[in-house]
């Protein structure tokens, strides 16, 4: 009798063992996926950036053409 509600008890913390093992496992997936998440966010905000930064630059070719028709004007000016 003793022994067999031993192994009985034995079994039951296997059990239990296991079972905070898999929820283990399912913390570990759920901070994976949030890390992926987190990676996507930055590559996006990257991407916005770069689009800033040509955007950024389109706006300096505008000025230099700007200017250009300035000094032509200018010149122009003189000439007269």
């Amino acid at each position: 009798m003793y022994e067999q509600q031993q192994q009985q008890q034995q079994q039951q913390q296997q059990q239990q063992q296991q079972l905070q093992q898999q929820q283990q496992q399912q913390q570990q997936q759920q901070q994976q996926q949030q890390q992926q998440q987190q990676q996507q966010q930055q590559q996006q905000q990257q991407q916005q950036q770069q689009q800033q930064q040509q955007q950024q630059q389109q706006q300096q070719q505008q000025q230099q053409q700007q200017q250009q028709q300035q000094q032509q004007q200018q010149a122009l000016d003189r000439v007269n």
